[in-house]
């Protein structure tokens, strides 16, 4: 039922929100046939994201960087890596127009972050700023005149992903591994209800586009008979 009031019924449901919200779009009497329990799941720490998008002149490359599309930052090895410490920076290709105006550059970067620090109004904006320049600065290290050509930035944090994508508490990225052994203690694609599955970075395989697409791929695989067994 859509929040309008439509009704539509199917055979299945594939469900790619992620676990976090599963509580709030079922009815309660589904909640006792799920293996997944609520005040257990919350009990799972999850991961948020901070993001920048950037706009850039591309001039702060060195030109053996500069068709490589991506990179990873670690500013140091004896901290945790997340919050700004270690982050991936992704950067559109020479003359493609369709991410970045000609000539320009457009950069996408990403950072672990603990989303229940981002709920305080009273701090926010100046842990935005701060999260900004502690990635900036890092980048500047490895490319000096990076802060200096850019042209547009953008941040985004687990405040925003709430607001746009509906993710409960702005959870995105899967669950923390505790150990080596944590993929195998992932929740199943396959809900044991009638119908019902998951997939995303919160089930099997786990997080990141190839776990996410392969927790798909192994849904449509179960649900055409291909591999009944696939994730059940």
């Amino acid at each position: 039922m859509t929040k309008r009031g439509q009704v539509f019924r199917t055979k299945q449901v594939i469900l790619n929100a992620p676990i976090h919200n599963i509580f709030t779009l079922m009815e309660p009497e589904l909640h006792q046939r799920l293996p997944i329990k609520e005040h257990k799941e919350k009990q799972k720490e999850a991961w948020g994201a901070f993001t920048l998008y950037i706009g850039a002149n591309p001039s702060f490359m060195m030109p053996e960087a500069s068709s490589i599309p991506f990179h990873q930052f670690i500013s140091s090895y004896e901290s945790p890596l997340s919050e700004g410490n270690q982050f991936l920076f992704s950067i559109s290709q020479e003359g493609d127009t369709k991410f970045a105006p000609s000539g320009k550059r457009s950069i996408t970067i990403s950072t672990h972050t603990n989303v229940d620090k981002w709920w305080d109004r009273g701090t926010y904006e100046n842990r935005k700023e701060a999260y900004m320049e502690k990635i900036i600065g890092s980048i500047d290290r490895k490319f000096p005149t990076f802060s200096s050509n850019i042209v547009v930035k953008m941040a985004g944090t687990p405040v925003t992903f709430k607001r746009y994508t509906q993710r409960a508490y702005g959870k995105v990225g899967g669950y923390i591994p505790k150990s080596k052994y944590s993929l195998f203690k992932s929740y199943s694609p396959n809900s044991r209800v009638g119908g019902l599955w998951f997939c995303g970075d919160t089930v099997f395989p786990g997080a990141g586009s190839l776990g996410s697409s392969l927790s798909g791929w192994m849904v449509a695989d179960a649900i055409i008979g291909k591999n009944p067994g696939q994730g059940m």
